[in-house]
């Protein structure tokens, strides 16, 4: 079995993938110290990931904020041959460490959901459901790790 991992630092790809993904893991500890994660659709807006909970959401109650946070994407990639060596899978993995804060600026609010409903709304005449970007939480990017990796 062979694996070759590498290193991604173009931030051109690595911001491209971002936009182009619709969902992702949340990595974080709650105020009652438990480790938790979750899966989530985002928006990847100014270097920075938005997640969006509505009022009634028991997760949004237990969020500790200001502590840190990872927030992963993992895309399968097609497999290239080589001379040498046949891969039977191939991936892409973006990590994103940074501290979560709540979204409380009325001008960042709107524009996040503008680009929210851009992303996610394929039809803008159409009626949307706001209710669930009520509560915006910010992951704060400290560091952006990306690593392809392809093996078998």
């Amino acid at each position: 079995m062979k694996k070759i991992i590498k290193q991604i630092r173009d931030i051109e790809i690595i911001e491209k993938e971002l936009n182009a993904s619709s969902s992702g893991i949340v990595a974080l500890i709650l105020n009652n110290d438990k480790l938790t994660q979750f899966v989530t659709p985002y928006l990847y807006l100014n270097k920075n990931i938005y997640i969006f909970f509505d009022d009634e959401n028991e997760l949004f109650q237990n969020l500790h904020f200001d502590s840190n946070v990872s927030f992963t994407i993992v895309k399968n990639e097609k497999v290239k041959k080589s001379k040498n060596f046949t891969p039977t899978y191939g991936f892409l993995t973006i990590n994103i460490l940074g501290k979560m804060k709540i979204v409380d600026d009325q001008k960042i609010i709107e524009e996040v959901k503008q680009h929210y409903l851009l992303k996610y709304k394929k039809n803008l005449d159409g009626v949307f459901d706001l209710s669930i970007l009520k509560k915006i939480v910010i992951i704060d990017t400290e560091e952006i790790h990306a690593v392809e990796e392809i093996g078998g």
